[in-house]
């Protein structure tokens, strides 16, 4: 599932993908390294976990599970690329039963 600065909506209990496709922003360049950030104004326990991750040279991945329902997280995608760029890319993902 794609997100864009839009919320996407999670159950708590569910083990989902997330993902972002690069290849507009990217141009000639490639993916080297991603990593997903996760954050919250809240304090929340269960926390949302990232539980994997992976990239290929336009786009990313991560597998998510828990969260605390009616709490929203921003969910930032940071990419480094080939040519030596950094970017970021955030989302939101709201956890609310199904």
């Amino acid at each position: 599932m794609a997100f864009q600065k839009y919320a996407a909506k999670k159950d708590p209990d569910s083990v989902i993908d997330y993902g972002r496709d690069w290849t507009d922003w990217l141009g000639a360049d490639t993916i080297i390294g991603s990593v997903w950030l996760i954050n919250s104004d809240e304090e929340a326990v269960p926390t949302l976990v990232d539980d994997s991750s992976g990239y290929n040279s336009t786009s990313t991945s991560v597998w998510l599970s828990g969260g605390t329902e009616e709490v929203s997280y921003d969910l930032t995608n940071r990419i480094t690329t080939l040519a030596g760029r950094t970017e970021d890319r955030t989302g939101v993902i709201k956890v609310e039963h199904k």
